[in-house]
């Protein structure tokens, strides 16, 4: 953003997160040395497991405890924050209340690309204390809930029960992130129950289908979905979307670009 960009990496055997700016120099966000704002009150960061950038601030994940390791499981406290320059504040940790849920935040998906940021407003992924995975906005020091547990599919009764992730025995595997932009977000999602799955916008607590699995774009049905943290602009939404059958089936796709400030349509077909 702007020639600047923000990476995490280590330093003096500790987790870093900084930006290097357009001129070549760098400034630190966050290291071993920072005490991290929380319920816990200020514990250094031990680790630092995915970021977002919108070119001023910096949303990232990170933990804190004896059993913390740079890029490893094992922290006794994890939360999300944003840093600036004028500091570090906190996002969300264990001791946070899920919005419109029951009792407080069990963790974060950590996966790298798996925060979306845009002006102080973060989009993460987030799970209650039985491992039920909500999606979640947080904009200028307010948390609101995007999709959870309890959400249903638009036009359906059934909940959504994956967002983004696919959950193995105790692994997460994620296939797609989502997006937010002037507090529109965008995802993927979908219900095991109702056997669908679809992208989907949020604005202002309302849900919209863009397209679902099976669904037709431009005549050919839809067999893949996916997006990227930065897919939504001012107008647009990009993503991938690949052919469900026919000879290309699994293997043709496609980046669509659409605007969502109108009736969806979807301006050129597979190729």
């Amino acid at each position: 953003a702007g020639g600047r960009l923000a990476f995490s990496s280590s330093r003096d055997g500790g987790p870093l997160v900084a930006i290097r700016n357009a001129d070549g120099t760098f400034q630190t966000v966050a290291d071993g040395t920072t005490s991290l704002p929380g319920s816990q009150g200020a514990v250094l960061m031990r680790a630092v497991r995915g970021l977002a950038f919108n070119g001023s601030e910096t949303a990232f994940h990170a933990g804190a405890g004896s059993g913390c390791r740079s890029t490893s499981n094992g922290c006794d406290y994890e939360g999300l924050f944003i840093g600036s320059s004028a500091g570090i504040n906190l996002i969300a940790d264990s001791d946070t209340p899920v919005p419109n849920g029951t009792g407080t935040f069990g963790g974060f998906h950590w996966f790298s690309g798996q925060l979306s940021m845009d002006d102080g407003q973060v989009a993460f992924l987030g799970y209650d204390s039985e491992r039920r995975y909500g999606l979640y906005l947080y904009d200028n020091g307010t948390l609101t809930e995007v999709v959870g547990p309890a959400t249903p599919v638009p036009g359906g009764s059934e909940p959504f029960d994956f967002l983004g992730v696919i959950q193995v025995n105790e692994f997460d595997f994620p296939f797609s992130a989502p997006a937010v932009k002037n507090g529109t977000v965008a995802f993927v999602g979908g219900s095991n129950a109702a056997q669908r799955i679809g992208l989907y916008l949020w604005r202002s607590g309302s849900l919209t289908t863009v397209v679902e699995v099976e669904g037709l774009i431009n005549g050919d049905r839809v067999g893949e979905l996916r997006l990227g943290p930065e897919g939504l602009g001012d107008d647009t939404l990009a993503f991938y979307a690949s052919v469900a059958d026919g000879q290309s089936a699994g293997t043709e796709g496609a980046i669509f670009l659409i605007g969502v400030n109108t009736d969806i349509v979807f301006a050129s077909g597979f190729e």
